[in-house]
C-alpha cells in the first residue's frame, strides 16, 4: 500500500517505518508518502491522537486505533470503530476536524491513540489496515482491465478521474496499440488520454499480425488513421501530437534479435505461468514451454510467426526500462495480462490509465471498422453531422475510466443514417 503521514507527525511517521516496514518515497515539510508490501494499493492516511481526542469504541472507552474509509468503493465497507449511532455521529464529527487537512486526497485512513492501552493488539491491527487497504470487485468484473488496475496495480501510478497527474514525474507521452491492422476506438481513446493529460501520444499496429497485408497495406491503414485522428482533432477543436508506429518496431524491436526460446522463458517467469507466445499463418500456436528453437524472435517472424499477446504486452511494458510513458489499460475481459505492469510501476516511471471498453463496427459487423469505411462515411454525413457524431462518441470514451463503470461497455454501429449506441453491462 502507499502510505502518507504529516511530516510532522512523529507517532505516525514511526509507526509506518517500524510496524509496517514501509520505505519514505517522497518527503515535503508538511507531508512524507511511504511504501509498504503490505495490503493492497489503496492510498492510506495514518495519524495519531492523543487519548482525549480519540474515538470511542463500543463499551470499551476510548480506542487504541480506528479504521475506516474515505469514500465508499464498490464493495463497501464500515468503519472498523463505529457500531452505534451516537458513536458514530460522533466519531465522524471528529474526523471531520481532526483529520489533517494534509491526508484529504487518502482513499483510507488509520488514526490511532498515541498512548494505547495494554490490550492493544498490533497483529490484528496489521491484518485489518491490509484488508481495508485493498478494493474488492466483484467476481464478474474481476479480470477486466479496469478491475485489475484498481485493485492490483500500485495506486500512486495509476491515473484515475480523481488525480489526473498522479505519479507525473517524468512522464513524456502517452502509449497504446492494437494488435491488428487498426482499430479507431482503441485510436480515440489514446487520444482522449493524451488531451486530457496535455502530452503527445504513440499508437502502434501490428501488420505481421495479419500475415496477408503487403508493406503497401500496412501503410495504406496507417495512412487512413492518421486522416481519421485529423478529422476528429478538427471535431474536438484539440490539436494533439501522435506517432504512429510499427508494433515489430516499437514495441518488439529490442527483442527481435534475441534468441526466441530465451524470450520465451523470461515472459513465462514474468507471468507465473506458461502462455500463449507465438501464433502461426497456418494455424498453430506455440506456448512458452513449447519454444526450444535456437532461432532469433526475428528470424521467426520472418518464417510467417507472429506475437501472441502475452509477449506484446511483457515487450511493451518492459519499453518503462527505457522511455518514461503513461499506458493505457483497455477494460477489456482478458485483463489479468496486465498484471505484467505491476513490476515495471514500482521500479520505473510507468504509469497506467484505465480506458473503458469502446467498440466501432460498421453497422452489422462484430468487427472493428475499416478506418477507410469510416472515411467513407464521414464524407457521407457531411461536416457538421460528422463532427456531432464524432463528439458524441468522444463523449463515450471513458478516460481515464471511473472504477464504477467497469461492468459498462459501449459498441458503436456506424452506417449511412449515422450511429446507433448500445450499451452492455456486466
Amino acid at each position: 500500500m502507499l502510505i502518507k503521514v504529516c511530516t510532522t507527525d512523529a507517532y505516525a511517521l514511526n509507526f509506518a517505518r517500524n510496524g509496517l516496514k514501509a520505505e519514505v518515497t517522497e518527503a515535503t515539510d508538511t507531508v512524507t508518502t511511504l511504501k509498504s508490501d503490505l495490503g493492497g494499493p489503496k492510498l492510506v492516511g495514518i495519524y495519531s491522537l492523543p487519548p482525549d481526542k480519540m474515538f470511542k469504541g463500543s463499551g470499551k472507552g476510548i480506542l487504541n486505533a480506528s479504521l475506516y474509509q474515505a469514500t465508499p468503493q464498490l464493495q463497501q465497507q464500515p468503519a472498523l470503530a463505529v457500531t452505534k449511532a451516537s458513536r458514530k455521529r460522533r466519531n465522524r464529527a471528529l474526523r471531520e476536524t481532526l483529520q489533517p487537512q494534509e491526508l484529504a486526497d487518502c482513499q483510507a485512513y488509520l488514526a490511532f491513540n498515541q498512548e494505547p492501552k495494554e490490550d492493544f493488539n498490533f497483529r490484528l491491527l496489521l491484518k485489518d489496515l491490509a484488508r481495508i487497504s485493498q478494493i474488492e470487485m466483484p467476481l464478474v468484473l474481476r479480470e477486466r482491465g479496469g478491475a485489475v488496475v484498481y485493485s492490483q496495480l500500485p495506486y500512486e501510478r495509476i491515473v484515475t478521474p480523481q488525480s489526473l497527474h498522479s505519479g507525473a514525474g517524468k512522464t513524456t507521452f502517452v502509449w497504446y496499440g492494437t494488435s491488428g491492422l487498426y482499430n479507431t476506438a482503441e485510436l480515440l481513446l489514446t487520444m482522449k488520454a493524451a488531451a486530457l493529460l496535455g502530452l503527445p501520444c504513440r499508437f502502434d499496429s501490428y501488420g505481421s499480425a495479419t500475415p496477408s497485408a503487403t508493406e503497401e497495406k500496412v501503410q495504406d491503414y496507417r495512412d487512413r488513421m492518421r486522416e481519421v485522428a485529423e478529422i476528429v482533432m478538427g471535431a474536438i477543436d484539440t490539436q494533439i501530437s501522435i506517432n504512429f508506429r510499427s508494433t515489430e518496431e516499437a514495441v518488439l524491436g529490442r527483442f527481435m534479435p534475441m534468441q526466441a526460446s530465451s524470450l520465451a522463458r523470461m515472459v513465462e517467469q514474468e507471468v507465473g505461468h506458461p502462455v500463449k507466445f507465438l501464433h502461426h499463418a497456418n494455424g498453430a500456436t506455440l506456448t512458452t514451454d513449447q519454444v526450444e528453437t535456437s532461432k532469433t524472435l526475428k528470424e521467426l517472424h520472418e518464417n510467417g510467426w507472429w506475437a501472441a499477446g502475452a509477449l506484446i504486452y511483457f515487450s511493451f511494458y518492459s519499453q518503462a526500462e527505457v522511455e518514461d510513458f503513461v499506458a493505457v489499460v483497455y477494460n477489456g475481459a482478458k485483463g489479468g495480462i496486465h498484471r505484467l505492469a505491476r513490476h515495471y510501476m514500482r521500479a520505473y516511471a510507468l504509469r497506467v490509465c484505465p480506458a473503458g471498453s469502446l467498440n466501432i463496427n460498421a453497422s452489422g459487423e462484430d468487427a472493428p471498422i475499416n478506418p477507410t469505411t469510416l472515411l467513407r462515411l464521414f464524407r457521407a454525413w457531411g461536416k457538421q453531422k460528422s463532427q456531432e457524431t464524432i463528439r458524441r462518441i468522444w463523449d463515450l470514451a471513458k478516460v481515464p475510466l471511473d472504477i464504477n463503470e467497469i461492468g459498462i461497455k459501449h459498441v458503436v454501429y456506424a452506417g449511412l443514417d449515422g450511429i446507433e449506441v448500445k450499451e452492455e453491462r456486466a
